[in-house]
């Protein structure tokens, strides 16, 4: 009896220490990513360290690790590697530092433009995707609005006679304003003129190129506004139509590097950067 006792004993006690091992393990992690924040960067980034890890990406990523520490600690080994394998995959494509890296292979293949100092064009193609309507009447600029924004900088600069905004509403999104219809209305209220702009039918860009390849005069300087990394896409498809093209990119992500170590926590901006890279990657593989 004694003998049973003291087993179960050691094995509780046991089964304890592997418990205190798994989560103690990434709890130590989270402790040493936070001081070392604090050290390099001050309270305020020891504070993003500590709300990234709690936020669902960071809980994940950290209970990943703990499920591998606790299949190691039981000798489940094929398991073990199964889980750090995630745990390394969803740190490496949802922190910035790889999501940055892929980005900055797209955006460097066309530099910035200065609306305060670069040639004039005729008229700028805006790409939809800089704006957004969750009504008849309302517009706002989206996550990509440094589409537009450059667009109507480059108007003011006296630098576009003309800005063609893309982006018609699928058949079912009757409700809401076309998304070149945002970009007209937002330009608006920038003070654009109504007479500066005009909207480009189609459903997606290849319909809108071949549009624009029938109707603009070929002798213009033409500009063509979308985001730094979805430019080399864009340039690609706008020469299998014809169109010479001049590229204005905007929205650059690599100006927005996150600092070591927040750079390694897995985070939904993370996960945006390396989802939109990798969109642009595949469809060069494509051939798109």
């Amino acid at each position: 009896m004694d003998h049973t006792e003291s087993s179960a004993k050691a094995k509780e006690r046991s089964v304890l220490a592997q418990l205190a091992i798994g989560v103690g393990v990434p709890i130590a992690l989270a402790i040493v990513l936070m001081v070392l924040s604090a050290v390099l960067h001050g309270r305020p980034m020891a504070e993003k360290m500590a709300r990234g890890l709690m936020l669902p990406c960071g809980v994940v990523w950290l209970a990943m690790l703990a499920v591998a520490v606790g299949c190691f600690t039981q000798r489940q080994r094929v398991l073990g590697v199964a889980a750090l394998c995630a745990f390394v995959v969803h740190g490496l494509f949802g922190g910035d530092l790889f999501g940055a890296w892929m980005c900055s292979q797209l955006e460097s293949q066309f530099p910035m433009v200065d609306p305060k100092t670069c040639q004039r064009f005729d008229m700028l193609i805006v790409l939809g995707g800089g704006t957004k309507s969750s009504g008849p009447d309302h517009a706002a600029l989206s996550f990509a609005g440094d589409r537009v924004a450059m667009a109507v900088r480059l108007y003011h600069a006296g630098k576009a006679g003309k800005l063609l905004f893309t982006g018609e509403n699928m058949p079912w999104d009757t409700e809401r304003l076309s998304i070149a219809e945002s970009s007209q209305r937002v330009a608006n209220e920038l003070n654009v003129p109504t007479d500066a702009i005009e909207n480009v039918p189609g459903e997606n860009t290849y319909q809108e190129f071949q549009h624009l390849k029938e109707t603009v005069d070929s002798t213009q300087r033409i500009g063509l506004v979308t985001s730094a990394t979805h430019m080399p896409r864009a340039m690609r498809l706008a020469d299998s139509v014809g169109l010479n093209l001049v590229a204005v990119p905007a929205d650059f992500e690599r100006d927005e590097p996150t600092p070591f170590p927040l750079c390694l926590i897995p985070s939904a901006s993370g996960y945006r950067r390396t989802e939109r890279s990798s969109i642009e990657f595949l469809a060069a593989i494509v051939g798109r």
